[in-house]
């Protein structure tokens, strides 16, 4: 992957992990080892090294607490996974929204 991809795909992660944070899904606490390197989408200068690592560490951070099962939001909801999935078929399986109507 190219430099100005890579950079892309930083700024592209960013702006989950804020819009996250600004919707309450996501505790702004869990980014502090990211800021912490310093290095953020804007950083043009900083080395392709230097915003690999930062979004690695930024996108194992999200979806590390993403993933914590019934993991409280900081809005206070308990998140149960995939509710918003249609599950009231006979047989189990997840609708899909391509066909149509399950009721």
């Amino acid at each position: 992957m190219r430099k100005h991809e890579l950079v892309h795909l930083h700024a592209l992660a960013r702006t989950v992990a804020d819009d996250l944070v600004a919707t309450g899904d996501l505790d702004p606490a869990v980014l502090a080892g990211y800021e912490t390197l310093g290095v953020t989408p804007m950083s043009l200068q900083a080395a392709r090294g230097d915003h690999e690592r930062a979004l690695l560490v930024l996108t194992a951070a999200v979806a590390d607490a993403l993933a914590e099962p019934d993991r409280q939001s900081p809005r206070g909801d308990t998140d149960r996974g995939d509710t918003d999935r249609d599950t009231d078929r006979a047989d189990g399986r997840v609708a899909d929204p391509a066909d149509g109507p399950t009721r």
